[in-house]
């Protein structure tokens, strides 16, 4: 009877654990090598070849032969060799994928919103694997974005730009950039981007009302005059303005 090999594809997260597994039909015994996507023998019957402490050999039958590496890196992509030595040689490759979620993406914003003009809102990946898909989303709704996209290293940077006009209604607008992407089971990574209101040095009033970008003080007094702040803040800074009441 003719012996045989067969290798199964894998695809894991990065820093996971891959199972490469090589299937023997009819095994009797001949010589099986299991070598890296380099061509550098792994293990030799069994007998590891290279120092690479990752690879461990964890089963050796006559029907299955099974190594795992760990902590994979997307370095670690590519074709792995499960050779059986016979009077003819039969090898098959067993390809490992790896796959890299997307981290929350970071909100940056070029120059800071002025009423009657624009912002310029960049929503960032920096790294994916595949690359992820970013949106944005305000008030429920998508708003559509010019997306960028780069390859670094196997992975890939990607951004999606908004150009919004600033209107005083639009002060204090709630904006969410959402990454998703297949490794993340239909999950996503959610980057909010608000404006929220303070009171310099001291707390708000008791009658204070925080409605969205609105702030409200009813039956107005002495006590209310300040200075007031209005913030919009994200992972890459902090812009405001202030507003002083009077109260006569």
């Amino acid at each position: 009877r003719c012996q045989a090999v067969q290798a199964e594809n894998v695809t894991v997260l990065e820093g996971g654990t891959a199972q490469i597994s090589c299937r023997l039909q009819n095994y009797d015994g001949s010589i099986v090598v299991i070598q890296n996507p380099r061509r550098q023998t792994l293990f030799f019957n069994g007998t590891r070849a290279l120092k690479d402490d990752r690879f461990q050999m964890v089963l050796f039958t006559p029907r299955l032969v099974r190594i795992t590496l760990s902590n994979v890196s997307v370095s670690d992509e590519g074709g792995y060799f499960c050779q059986l030595y016979t009077d003819d040689t039969h090898h098959q490759v067993a390809t490992l994928s790896v796959s890299v979620p997307p981290e929350t993406p970071a909100v940056e914003v070029k120059k800071e919103a002025v009423e009657g003009s624009e912002v310029e809102l960049t929503c960032v990946s920096p790294r994916s694997k595949p690359a992820a898909t970013l949106r944005w989303v305000r008030g429920g709704r998508e708003v559509p974005g010019v997306v960028s996209q780069q390859e670094n290293a196997k992975t890939f940077s990607v951004s999606s730009t908004i150009r919004i006009p600033v209107e005083r209604k639009d002060n204090g607008a709630a904006l969410s950039c959402e990454a998703s992407h297949p490794a993340l089971g239909g999950q996503k990574r959610i980057r909010h981007y608000r404006l929220d209101w303070s009171r310099i040095n001291e707390t708000l009033p008791e009658r204070a009302e925080i409605s969205g970008p609105t702030l409200q003080i009813s039956r107005l007094s002495q006590s209310h005059n300040g200075t007031y702040l209005c913030q919009a803040q994200n992972d890459y800074g902090l812009a405001g303005d202030h507003y002083s009441l009077l109260v006569y």
